[in-house]
């Protein structure tokens, strides 16, 4: 009972190995697929095509073939009215620090009061949500913790005094 390997009749024709591995990603792709939409998993108006799946049209063009003399232009005007009109932001004034962990506890807190009383399936996630962010900020607390022996806090006594 030997296997005679399949050879795909394009392996024949087509000498460029980067299109072969191509041509057989994309058929497997397709059988695949077929096989979903026989399960019952894919319905068969949910197919895109693989030009349109792998290169959407508005993804292919970078810019519009301008010059690079034309976008070093546009780009010194843009800077030059940024200048003008006073509108040139420093990234760094605007950064905020982050807010301690018992800060957010209590703002989590706060929300959980505020959802507590209603009986909606939004309010449900958000409780559930807010119970997870409370357990995995003390769990992140916990897990920063430095292992210390009851030694480490005993004065040592000199006996050679």
């Amino acid at each position: 009972a030997s296997t005679v390997p399949l050879v795909p009749v394009l392996s024949l024709l087509n000498h460029d190995p980067v299109d072969l591995a191509i041509a057989t990603a994309e058929k497997q792709v397709t059988d695949s697929l077929s096989q979903l939409e026989q399960l019952g998993v894919l319905q068969p108006t949910n197919q895109m095509a693989f030009q349109e799946l792998f290169n959407p049209v508005n993804k292919n063009v970078m810019h519009d073939g301008g010059s690079e003399t034309e976008i070093f232009q546009a780009v010194m005007e843009c800077v030059e009215r940024e200048e003008v009109s006073g509108d040139v932001q420093d990234l760094t004034d605007t950064a905020k620090p982050k807010p301690a962990r018992c800060e957010a506890l209590k703002a989590a807190s706060t929300l959980q009061a505020y959802v507590a009383d209603m009986n909606e399936p939004f309010a449900h996630e958000m409780e559930v949500i807010l119970a997870k962010f409370g357990c995995e900020t003390h769990l992140n607390e916990f897990k920063s913790y430095q292992p210390t022996a009851i030694t480490d806090y005993l004065a040592t006594l000199d006996t050679d005094a």
